[in-house]
């Protein structure tokens, strides 16, 4: 592919012929979320996000410059990658985040990750310390830096979040 660190995100289980779309099924330990002109690769080509929309398991991707049926067809089935550097705060794993601490950007701790939720608006995050839990939403607003190597988290919390 290229020298960049890649992330398996899922595969491509079917296209639409009327809007020349795939669909990406994500795996489903993925927290990814596309955004325009980030690049996905499929089968060692790169292509780049052109639009998107939200899919029963995962996302329609409308990918730039890709028209033909033939081609589109013959994605279906084929592993997607996702550039580390392109993903957004929602694109890391559960597995990753789970025994995270996280600390406020004063350095104040507020515990650690002991469960990650998928919903519909989000991923959300459950933080415990002791018997306290609290819910974060896995949002750019909210996470201010992930270092999973070191297993710590920075957040900006709102007043009563925490």
């Amino acid at each position: 592919m290229n020298n960049q660190e890649l992330l398996f995100i899922g595969w491509i289980g079917k296209i639409s012929r009327k809007k020349r779309v795939v669909f990406l099924n994500l795996a489903g330990n993925v927290f990814w979320k596309p955004e325009k002109n980030n690049c996905i690769f499929i089968r060692d080509t790169r292509y780049f996000i052109e639009s998107y929309g939200l899919s029963n398991k995962g996302f329609s991707l409308k990918l730039s410059g890709v028209n033909d049926l033939d081609a589109l067809f013959g994605m279906v089935g084929a592993e997607v990658f996702a550039a580390k550097a392109d993903f957004s705060v929602e694109s890391y794993s559960s597995g990753s985040l789970i025994g995270c601490e996280v600390r406020t950007l004063k350095g104040d701790l507020t515990g650690c990750i002991s469960e990650v939720f998928k919903t519909p608006a989000g991923s959300i995050l459950e933080v415990s310390l002791g018997s306290k839990i609290c819910l974060i939403p896995f949002k750019k607003e909210f996470i201010k830096h992930i270092d999973t190597g070191s297993k710590k988290i920075v957040i900006d919390p709102v007043d009563g979040m925490v």
